[in-house]
């Protein structure tokens, strides 16, 4: 049996969480598109074993970035070129912070 201040504790959380938020689908995240600036390089591992280039004006998903000196990780899908790998920040249109 719960006691009073056990049942005030559960109805506190059972009015915090939204009425079907269990029951609903996963939704998945969406990440920005962005622009390359400049002709960069695009490596495996951020600064390590590189395997490709990104043209200027390719447009990338982004998914991430490390701390300064910054590399982000990016995805370019094009008819006939698919590449998921790390290129430096200031490659990037609109990418000023870190994750």
């Amino acid at each position: 049996m719960l006691s009073k201040r056990h049942a005030a504790a559960l109805a506190l959380v059972a009015s915090l969480v939204a009425p079907g938020s269990f029951s609903a689908p996963a939704v998945a995240q969406e990440f920005p598109a962005v622009t390359v600036l400049r002709s960069t390089t695009i490596y495996r591992m951020p600064g390590h074993r590189p395997f490709g280039q990104l043209a200027k004006g390719d447009r990338v998903t982004l998914h991430e970035c490390t701390a300064l000196p910054g590399y982000c990780q990016v995805t370019l899908r094009e008819p006939g070129r698919r590449l998921t790998g790390w290129v430096n920040s200031e490659a990037l249109d609109g990418v000023v912070g870190t994750k």
